[in-house]
Protein backbone atom coordinates (compact mmCIF):
# COMPACT_ATOMS: atom_id res chain seq x y z
CA UNK A 1 0.00 0.00 0.00
CA UNK A 2 1.43 3.40 -0.96
CA UNK A 3 2.00 6.06 1.68
CA UNK A 4 -0.98 8.17 0.57
CA UNK A 5 -3.36 5.25 1.02
CA UNK A 6 -1.85 4.52 4.43
CA UNK A 7 -2.50 8.09 5.57
CA UNK A 8 -6.10 7.94 4.30
CA UNK A 9 -6.58 4.73 6.26
CA UNK A 10 -5.15 6.34 9.40
CA UNK A 11 -7.45 9.35 9.15
CA UNK A 12 -10.45 7.05 8.62
CA UNK A 13 -9.74 5.37 11.98
CA UNK A 14 -9.69 8.63 13.95
CA UNK A 15 -13.08 9.53 15.38
CA UNK A 16 -14.05 13.01 16.58
CA UNK A 17 -15.87 13.65 19.86
CA UNK A 18 -19.20 13.74 18.00
CA UNK A 19 -18.55 10.28 16.58
CA UNK A 20 -17.77 11.56 13.08
CA UNK A 21 -14.72 9.99 11.42
CA UNK A 22 -12.00 12.57 10.82
CA UNK A 23 -11.84 11.64 7.15
CA UNK A 24 -15.36 13.00 6.63
CA UNK A 25 -14.20 16.51 7.58
CA UNK A 26 -10.56 16.06 6.59
CA UNK A 27 -10.47 19.00 4.13
CA UNK A 28 -11.56 21.33 6.95
CA UNK A 29 -9.26 20.06 9.70
CA UNK A 30 -6.26 18.46 8.00
CA UNK A 31 -4.71 21.40 6.16
CA UNK A 32 -1.44 19.83 5.13
CA UNK A 33 0.52 16.60 5.19
CA UNK A 34 4.20 16.49 4.25
CA UNK A 35 6.29 13.32 4.27
CA UNK A 36 10.08 13.27 3.97
CA UNK A 37 11.58 9.79 4.31
CA UNK A 38 10.70 8.71 7.89
CA UNK A 39 9.41 12.15 8.95
CA UNK A 40 5.81 13.36 8.67
CA UNK A 41 4.46 16.84 9.39
CA UNK A 42 0.72 17.26 9.78
CA UNK A 43 -0.92 20.69 9.88
CA UNK A 44 -4.32 20.86 11.56
CA UNK A 45 -6.73 23.80 11.42
CA UNK A 46 -8.47 24.11 14.79
CA UNK A 47 -9.97 27.39 16.07
CA UNK A 48 -8.62 28.70 19.39
CA UNK A 49 -11.84 27.70 21.18
CA UNK A 50 -12.11 24.25 19.60
CA UNK A 51 -12.45 21.44 22.18
CA UNK A 52 -10.49 19.22 19.78
CA UNK A 53 -7.28 21.15 20.46
CA UNK A 54 -6.76 19.17 23.65
CA UNK A 55 -7.02 15.63 22.30
CA UNK A 56 -6.91 15.52 18.50
CA UNK A 57 -3.22 16.42 17.90
CA UNK A 58 -2.00 13.64 20.20
CA UNK A 59 -4.50 11.22 18.69
CA UNK A 60 -3.35 12.01 15.15
CA UNK A 61 0.31 11.71 16.14
CA UNK A 62 -0.24 8.31 17.78
CA UNK A 63 -2.02 6.93 14.71
CA UNK A 64 0.53 8.33 12.24
CA UNK A 65 3.35 6.64 14.17
CA UNK A 66 1.70 3.30 13.48
CA UNK A 67 2.64 3.64 9.81
CA UNK A 68 5.71 1.44 9.36
CA UNK A 69 7.67 3.98 7.31
CA UNK A 70 7.12 6.87 9.76
CA UNK A 71 9.36 7.23 12.82
CA UNK A 72 9.10 10.97 13.56
CA UNK A 73 5.94 13.07 13.58
CA UNK A 74 5.40 16.81 14.02
CA UNK A 75 1.90 18.18 14.54
CA UNK A 76 1.32 21.86 13.75
CA UNK A 77 -1.95 23.40 14.96
CA UNK A 78 -3.17 26.65 13.39
CA UNK A 79 -6.26 28.65 14.30
CA UNK A 80 -6.93 29.42 10.63
CA UNK A 81 -5.35 28.68 7.23
CA UNK A 82 -2.36 30.90 6.37
CA UNK A 83 -3.27 33.85 4.16
CA UNK A 84 -2.41 33.21 0.53
CA UNK A 85 -0.77 35.99 -1.45
CA UNK A 86 -2.57 37.27 -4.50
CA UNK A 87 -0.90 37.20 -7.90
CA UNK A 88 -0.29 40.96 -7.72
CA UNK A 89 1.34 40.61 -4.29
CA UNK A 90 3.61 37.84 -5.56
CA UNK A 91 4.61 39.94 -8.58
CA UNK A 92 5.38 42.92 -6.35
CA UNK A 93 7.48 40.81 -3.97
CA UNK A 94 9.52 39.49 -6.90
CA UNK A 95 10.15 42.85 -8.51
CA UNK A 96 10.26 45.24 -5.54
CA UNK A 97 11.78 43.73 -2.39
CA UNK A 98 10.30 45.43 0.65
CA UNK A 99 12.60 47.19 3.09
CA UNK A 100 12.43 45.73 6.61
CA UNK A 101 10.51 47.87 9.08
CA UNK A 102 12.67 49.59 11.65
CA UNK A 103 12.13 49.05 15.33
CA UNK A 104 10.79 52.15 17.08
CA UNK A 105 14.05 52.92 18.87
CA UNK A 106 15.93 52.99 15.53
CA UNK A 107 13.64 55.56 13.92
CA UNK A 108 16.03 58.42 14.71
CA UNK A 109 18.93 56.76 12.89
CA UNK A 110 19.39 57.62 9.23
CA UNK A 111 21.28 54.40 8.51
CA UNK A 112 22.05 51.10 10.23
CA UNK A 113 25.18 49.27 9.05
CA UNK A 114 25.70 45.65 10.13
CA UNK A 115 29.09 43.93 9.92
CA UNK A 116 28.94 40.12 10.09
CA UNK A 117 30.63 36.95 8.88
CA UNK A 118 30.19 33.20 8.92
CA UNK A 119 33.21 32.57 11.17
CA UNK A 120 35.22 34.23 13.88
CA UNK A 121 38.61 35.91 13.80
CA UNK A 122 38.26 37.54 10.38
CA UNK A 123 38.31 41.16 11.53
CA UNK A 124 34.67 42.13 12.07
CA UNK A 125 35.48 44.25 15.12
CA UNK A 126 38.44 45.91 13.39
CA UNK A 127 36.32 46.79 10.36
CA UNK A 128 33.44 48.00 12.55
CA UNK A 129 35.58 50.27 14.73
CA UNK A 130 37.50 51.76 11.81
CA UNK A 131 34.32 52.30 9.79
CA UNK A 132 32.63 53.98 12.75
CA UNK A 133 35.66 56.20 13.40
CA UNK A 134 35.87 57.23 9.74
CA UNK A 135 32.19 58.22 9.72
CA UNK A 136 32.57 60.05 13.02
CA UNK A 137 35.55 62.02 11.69
CA UNK A 138 33.37 63.13 8.78
CA UNK A 139 31.11 64.86 11.28
CA UNK A 140 28.40 62.19 11.50
CA UNK A 141 26.85 61.17 14.80
CA UNK A 142 27.81 57.52 15.24
CA UNK A 143 26.88 54.78 17.73
CA UNK A 144 28.67 51.43 17.77
CA UNK A 145 27.02 48.32 19.22
CA UNK A 146 29.05 45.14 19.75
CA UNK A 147 26.71 42.15 19.36
CA UNK A 148 29.48 39.58 19.90
CA UNK A 149 28.48 37.63 23.02
CA UNK A 150 31.22 34.99 23.00
CA UNK A 151 34.25 37.24 22.48
CA UNK A 152 33.46 40.96 22.72
CA UNK A 153 36.55 42.98 21.76
CA UNK A 154 35.02 46.45 21.46
CA UNK A 155 36.03 47.50 25.02
CA UNK A 156 39.68 46.76 24.20
CA UNK A 157 39.64 48.47 20.80
CA UNK A 158 37.96 51.61 22.13
CA UNK A 159 40.08 51.90 25.28
CA UNK A 160 37.13 51.20 27.58
CA UNK A 161 38.30 47.91 29.03
CA UNK A 162 36.91 47.41 32.54
CA UNK A 163 34.60 50.46 32.39
CA UNK A 164 30.90 50.07 33.10
CA UNK A 165 28.06 52.14 31.59
CA UNK A 166 26.08 54.42 33.89
CA UNK A 167 22.51 53.57 34.88
CA UNK A 168 19.84 56.27 34.88
CA UNK A 169 16.41 55.08 35.91
CA UNK A 170 15.96 51.77 34.11
CA UNK A 171 18.28 52.61 31.21
CA UNK A 172 21.96 52.08 30.49
CA UNK A 173 23.85 55.10 29.18
CA UNK A 174 26.40 54.09 26.52
CA UNK A 175 30.08 54.83 26.99
CA UNK A 176 31.70 57.50 24.85
CA UNK A 177 34.94 56.91 23.01
CA UNK A 178 36.59 58.91 20.21
CA UNK A 179 33.43 61.01 19.87
CA UNK A 180 31.04 58.09 19.43
CA UNK A 181 28.75 56.14 21.74
CA UNK A 182 29.58 52.47 22.29
CA UNK A 183 27.91 49.53 24.02
CA UNK A 184 29.16 45.96 24.49
CA UNK A 185 28.46 42.97 26.74
CA UNK A 186 32.17 43.25 27.54
CA UNK A 187 31.41 46.44 29.48
CA UNK A 188 28.59 44.86 31.46
CA UNK A 189 30.44 41.95 33.09
CA UNK A 190 33.96 41.37 34.33
CA UNK A 191 36.24 39.57 31.87
CA UNK A 192 36.55 36.41 33.98
CA UNK A 193 32.87 36.18 34.93
CA UNK A 194 30.52 33.72 33.26
CA UNK A 195 27.28 34.93 31.71
CA UNK A 196 24.43 32.47 32.23
CA UNK A 197 21.97 32.94 29.37
CA UNK A 198 19.57 30.62 27.62
CA UNK A 199 20.78 29.53 24.18
CA UNK A 200 18.08 31.43 22.22
CA UNK A 201 19.16 34.65 23.97
CA UNK A 202 22.70 34.21 22.64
Amino acid sequence: MDIEKQFEEVFSKITLDNGQPLVSVQPEIVYGCVVNNDFAKITLILPEDSPLRGSLPAQVEAEIKKIEQIERVAIEVLASPPEEKTASQNTQSQTEPQQPKRTAYLQNYEAVIAVASGKGGVGKSTVSVNLALALSQKGLKVSLFDADIYGPSLPIMTGKRGEKPSVVGNRLLPLESFGMHTMSIGNLVDENDAVIWRGPMV
